[in-house]
């Protein structure tokens, strides 16, 4: 993989793939808010987030504020079901930072659930799964 983002769009089951490069940092994860928050990516998708070719995430707390305060104005206020973000390839290292970044997503009810996989097919029968 190179050193940018690469996205495969499923317009069914509206679900996105986001395979994050070696060396994450902040305008990875602007360009993948944006293209939520540009309609070029529907925001409504569920989301797989592949951190397997990952082993660093600069992401500082300024930018991960406004990132996901971007993305929560995307998001309905009491969603009838909430989005679903599967996340595989979580090593020790980036957790503290994915973890982080979740936190700003709790909520009652949740617009997005979160939720860690050993691999790429549990991921999607989650998030393909009737509700």
């Amino acid at each position: 993989m190179t050193g940018e983002m690469e996205f495969r769009v499923l317009d069914d089951p509206g679900l996105v793939e986001a395979l994050f490069p070696a060396h994450v940092k902040s305008h990875h994860i602007r360009t993948m808010i944006g293209h939520l928050t540009s309609g070029a990516i529907d925001p409504g998708y569920n989301v797989l987030l592949d951190f397997t070719a990952t082993s660093t995430i600069e992401f500082p707390a300024s930018d991960m504020i406004e990132l996901a305060m971007k993305r929560r104005r995307e998001l309905p206020a009491y969603p009838g079901k909430p989005l679903r973000s599967a996340i595989i390839g979580e090593r020790p290292a980036i957790a503290p930072l994915v973890e982080m970044w979740e936190g700003f997503f709790f909520e009652d009810p949740p617009a997005i659930i979160f939720r860690r996989f050993s691999s790429r097919e549990q991921a999607l029968n989650w998030i393909t799964e009737p509700r």
